[in-house]
């Protein structure tokens, strides 16, 4: 297996990751601003693909349904039941 490493500049890898044509493989990190799973499982919401923040095109429509309903309530533990599958459903869905 031959591969080849290429840095980019944060604008250029933004623009890569976007354009969804550029990059095969890239990494990035981020961080929540409040206390809650919806930021971090909103960036795998089908229908935040490139150039959205789901940069990673996943789009599933189990996970997508599971999402919409979790949103669509206050925080309890109804809520929480679903953030919990929907984390078990995407790490599931990259093992497949």
């Amino acid at each position: 297996v031959l591969i080849r490493v290429v840095t980019n500049p944060w604008p250029e890898l933004l623009k890569k990751a976007r354009d969804n044509k550029s990059s095969m493989l890239f990494t990035m990190t981020w961080s929540p601003g409040y206390p809650d799973a919806e930021p971090m499982l909103e960036s795998l919401y089908g229908s935040n693909k490139a150039p959205g923040p789901n940069f990673s095109n996943f789009d599933d429509a189990e996970y997508n349904t599971l999402y919409e309903q979790a949103v669509s309530i206050p925080d309890s533990l109804e809520r929480t039941a679903l953030y919990e599958k929907l984390t078990n459903y995407h790490q599931g869905a990259v093992h497949r």
